[in-house]
């Protein structure tokens, strides 16, 4: 698995440096609300520190997950998401529907910085994201979810790495949280559609599961 691991990054960071410098428009900003599994905008498992637009609505869909973002107020985001089939697995359960939210505290954009803190779940989180364009176009992202247990504030990292080359993004995160690597893998079918395909739960892959497809639709 790991050979399999080294030899995909390889091969995706050659391909990366022999076609970084064609794009012709910068089609980054149109990723900046897609849904992640977990709900929000975001990555895959973890929330970025982007939102959907002001006023605006974004809905994901990947197998039986949902989650939507209404863009308010301004540099703002909230919304719910939630597994469908837990939902109704014996009778229909409201507290199985989540609720987020998010709000950009920094936002530099002549230094491509950002700073956010958010409420997914239960527990807050805060994040931080650098975008690189003359570094392949690639964006650091780090942040700590922030939940309580055993009557303490525990404190979990986070971290995705991510490549956005055209109509593509290419992403690489851990979550400590969940103690789990994914691979994902955006395309722009238009500026509202995201086809997204994920490979989830690296350390462990069994079937066809690990595979995951979906749809991010915004207004």
């Amino acid at each position: 698995m790991k050979k399999i691991f080294v030899f995909f990054v390889f091969t995706l960071h050659l391909t990366l440096y022999t076609v970084h410098c064609s794009y012709a428009k910068d089609y980054y900003p149109y990723f900046f609300d897609a849904q992640s599994l977990t709900g929000g905008s975001g990555k895959i498992f973890n929330p970025s520190t982007k939102t959907a637009g002001y006023n605006c609505f974004a809905l994901g869909i990947h197998f039986f997950q949902l989650s939507i973002s209404h863009g308010f107020p301004y540099r703002g985001e909230w919304g719910l998401f939630f597994d469908l089939k837990e939902v109704t697995k014996e009778q229909f359960d409201l507290k199985k529907i989540y609720l987020h939210a998010k709000y950009q505290i920094a936002h530099r954009k002549e230094e491509y910085f950002d700073l956010a803190l958010g409420w997914k779940e239960e527990y807050f989180y805060l994040v931080s994201e650098k975008f690189f364009p003359q570094f392949y176009r690639g964006e650091l992202l780090i942040g700590l979810s922030l939940p309580k247990e055993d009557d303490k504030i525990r404190a979990y990292p986070f971290f995705a790495f991510s490549q956005n080359i055209k109509s593509q993004m290419f992403i690489f995160e851990y979550n400590s949280k969940k103690d789990v690597y994914a691979l994902g893998w955006r395309f722009l079918l238009s500026p509202k559609i995201k086809l997204d395909l994920f490979l989830i739960d690296l350390q462990k892959i069994k079937d066809i599961n690990n595979f995951v497809f979906g749809l991010t639709l915004s207004s």
